[in-house]
């Protein structure tokens, strides 16, 4: 399905991408902190379920276009939206992530 142009607008796009900013921000924040905790993976959590709304919502090509911004803007990696191995690794595929 295309992004619906009316929706997807540059005001839209800009906010999107400010507001992924803030939950990659943070989990990156509490992962350095705290490893793969509790606190860690509940901001990754956020950022995959926003994420996931953005793609079903507005559609690939608005998704791709706000992690583009989001890598330049904050020059962090996008984290894997799967589960956790118990040693802390990402298991199966995630063609967003940069870690």
């Amino acid at each position: 399905m295309a992004p619906n142009p009316s929706f997807a607008n540059a005001e839209t796009v800009d906010r999107l991408t400010q507001q992924l900013v803030w939950f990659l921000q943070a989990f990156h924040e509490k992962r350095q902190k705290s490893g793969t905790s509790r606190k860690a993976e509940f901001w990754r959590g956020n950022f995959a379920g926003v994420k996931r709304a953005m793609f079903a919502i507005y559609g690939e090509a608005v998704k791709d276009d706000v992690l583009g911004r989001l890598r330049r803007t904050t020059n962090l990696p996008i984290p894997h939206r799967g589960p956790l191995s118990p040693t802390g690794i990402p298991e199966g595929f995630d063609s967003d992530a940069d870690s």
